[in-house]
């Protein structure tokens, strides 16, 4: 009991005496900086194919609307 006590206050000194040192900042801030831009770039190489015949089960009526609508109108130069 008391080695695992004195153990655990070495790793806890030393915790905090690095957390509070400057160079933990700079390696926090490195690391959530390199998140940051990896997560820049997955949102830009996000493809969007999202589509009005999308929304609709294979059986619904409306999924031939939506054909006329994309094949018909909008190809004619309506809204």
């Amino acid at each position: 009991m008391r080695v695992t006590s004195k153990i655990l206050d070495v790793v806890l000194d030393a915790w905090v005496d690095f957390s509070l040192s400057m160079w933990s900042k700079f390696i926090v801030g490195g690391v959530m900086l390199a998140y940051w831009v990896v997560m820049i770039h997955g949102v830009m190489q996000i493809k969007v194919g999202l589509s009005s015949e999308k929304l609709f089960l294979d059986d619904s009526p409306l999924l031939e609307l939506v054909r006329i609508q994309t094949n018909v109108i909008f190809k004619e130069g309506g809204q």
